[in-house]
């Protein structure tokens, strides 16, 4: 068996052994794993199998990718891997505007202010992606803890934000990223493939980026446990440049010139 302390904030107990993944159970577990049995019946294709649940821990189908490396994988950078990053959210967000959760649903996040809309995956960044990058596409979406109701686009815009980058070039390099980075061109072609304007795109990561922020700020000491954790490390300073840069990126007409 193979021990995986995940990516992330702390050691999330990961193990993986005959093609099956071993995570420790969390109060929201049950209502994740419910999710990723009805993605499995409509045919989704590219969330885990899941393959059991007891009182510790919940079990799921090893997914066989690439992850995204550091620097990022050569495909994740070009303008091909953007379009295929715009194409995938789509289908994403698309699958996951059909399902209705069970009134019982508890999901990680902080109860207050109360969040609404769609359920989406609440993490998707290339961190989340797996790649097969001889075929130029994504093969799986992991990690569905942060599953849960959250603003209709929420997670075209993270992953935008991650994708395009939204971002200057020091936190772009920071990330995994070669420089320069054609920004204008990584967003049409993301937006290319998702199917919608660019200044629309823009608007959902100004949105998500204040979203996340509304997340950790609400976060108790401990609960929801990954918004505590990124709360106590101070995470919303980290990326308060990117807000900057967004609102700056829109505000200059960039939404405008490049539908």
């Amino acid at each position: 068996m193979n021990d995986h302390s995940g990516a992330g904030l702390f050691d999330r107990g990961i193990h993986i052994a005959d093609g099956i993944v071993r995570r420790p159970k969390g109060y929201w577990s049950v209502s994740v794993y419910d999710l990723l049995q009805w993605l499995g019946s409509a045919g989704f294709g590219l969330s885990p199998v899941p393959a059991g649940l007891d009182e510790r821990f919940e079990y799921l189908q090893f997914i066989d990718g690439a992850d995204q490396g550091w620097p990022l994988l050569p495909f994740i950078q070009s303008l091909d891997g953007a379009r295929a990053a715009g194409t995938f959210v789509r289908k994403l967000e698309s699958t996951l505007a059909a399902y209705v959760p069970t009134e019982s649903a508890r999901w990680q996040l902080p109860t207050t202010p109360h969040v609404q809309g769609p359920i989406q995956h609440g993490d998707v960044g290339p961190w989340n992606l797996l790649w097969d990058s001889e075929r130029g596409e994504i093969c799986g979406i992991i990690d569905w803890d942060l599953a849960g109701p959250a603003p209709a686009g929420y997670d075209s815009g993270i992953l935008a934000w991650f994708m395009v980058p939204v971002m200057n070039d020091d936190r772009a390099y920071q990330r995994g990223f070669g420089t320069p980075i054609d920004r204008e061109e990584r967003l049409r072609a993301y937006c290319d493939g998702y199917g919608i304007s660019c200044g629309e795109m823009l608007g959902r990561v100004i949105a998500a980026q204040n979203e996340l922020r509304n997340r950790i700020l609400s976060a108790s000491e401990d609960d929801p446990p990954t918004y505590a954790a990124l709360k106590k490390i101070d995470f919303t300073e980290r990326f308060r440049g990117d807000i900057e840069f967004a609102l700056d990126w829109k505000n200059r007409g960039f939404g405008r010139d490049a539908e």
